[in-house]
């Protein structure tokens, strides 16, 4: 615990304990101006297989007025798997952001604390975030953000010609399936990670967390082929005029998924991906039209290993909308 004595009082930068969960989502209704429910909160962070990252700031009588918060995940590079996290819930009371110590504010102490506590070789080597432009200027002072590849928005609303798809067939995936077929789940996650360089492992464990376990809903697919061997794995929310595609793992077999789920719900797909990934060559073909999000984010990330070279992370970083839509 770090004790700092300021013109406004005490306060104190400390670890989540339990019991603090109320004060947090108190403030983020306050900061955000919107509700978090105990349910999604609890999930983000506490059944979390990979961690709880959570750095507070609060006065002496235990009024919450900060936090710095990440997401921990399973990060692949060089054949070996690493921790590291998607920032999220970065807050601080309106306030107390322009007064603190030695001309750092408490925001930006709490942040040098997160950093101290769980970031380095052994901990989180690498952190990464969507914030929108004002919170991403504020973390680049803060945080030290620099801009990954930006997002592509991708849409597919029709198909230039009816490619062939008949040795591959789609049907439902639940927790028992994933269980089930975990070793081929791992193999496909690792299968993906050696061609994308860099990127959240989706190994099964991660797979039941982020996606079984989650309180908002997901359909999830899989791409079998004729003989029912599994291909691939498509992530989805159907929604009334559209289809997002927030996650898969197969990027072999992402153009034959994208094809029958056409063809299942006759919807436009909707993805996001990183500029100038694998990913992107793959969907040209089906007449893809890419532009930038509607939702105004910025895609940016931090090294915090000198194995990892910043520059370099930050132009191989691959990502989806499922790494994005935990907030």
């Amino acid at each position: 615990m770090l004790t700092l004595t300021t013109s406004q009082g005490t306060f104190f930068i400390r670890p989540f304990c339990a019991g603090d969960e109320q004060k947090i989502l108190s403030l983020f209704k306050e900061v955000f101006n919107q509700e978090k429910s105990l349910a999604l909160w609890q999930w983000e962070f506490l059944k979390n297989p990979y961690g709880t990252q959570i750095m507070l700031c609060e006065q002496e009588n235990g009024k919450l007025v900060a936090q710095c918060a990440s997401i921990p995940v399973p990060l692949f590079f060089k054949e070996k798997t690493y921790l590291g996290a998607q920032l999220v819930d970065c807050m601080c009371k309106k306030e107390y952001r322009a007064f603190g110590v030695k001309k750092r504010g408490l925001f930006a102490l709490t942040v040098e604390e997160f950093f101290a506590a769980f970031t380095g070789k052994d901990k989180d080597i690498y952190l990464f975030g969507f914030p929108g432009e004002r919170h991403f200027r504020l973390g680049k002072l803060l945080l030290g953000y620099r801009e990954t590849r930006p997002i592509i928005e991708t849409k597919i609303s029709a198909l230039k010609k009816d490619l062939k798809t008949h040795f591959f067939s789609l049907t439902t995936f639940n927790k028992q399936d994933i269980i089930k077929h975990s070793p081929q789940l791992k193999k496909l996650a690792l299968q993906d990670a050696r061609m994308l360089k860099f990127c959240v492992l989706r190994e099964p464990k991660y797979l039941l967390w982020r996606y079984i376990d989650c309180p908002r809903n997901y359909n999830i697919l899989a791409l079998k082929n004729i003989l029912g061997k599994l291909k691939g794995l498509c992530i989805l929310q159907v929604e009334r005029e559209e289809l997002k595609l927030i996650d898969f793992l197969g990027i072999n077999y992402l153009k034959e998924m994208l094809i029958l789920i056409w063809k299942a719900f006759n919807l436009p797909i909707k993805m996001w991906l990183p500029k100038k990934s694998l990913a992107e060559e793959i969907l040209i073909p089906l007449g893809a039209v890419f532009n930038k999000p509607a939702l105004p984010v910025i895609a940016g990330g931090k090294s915090f290993w000198e194995g990892l070279n910043w520059d370099w992370a930050n132009r191989h970083f691959f990502y989806t909308m499922g790494d994005c839509d935990l907030f």
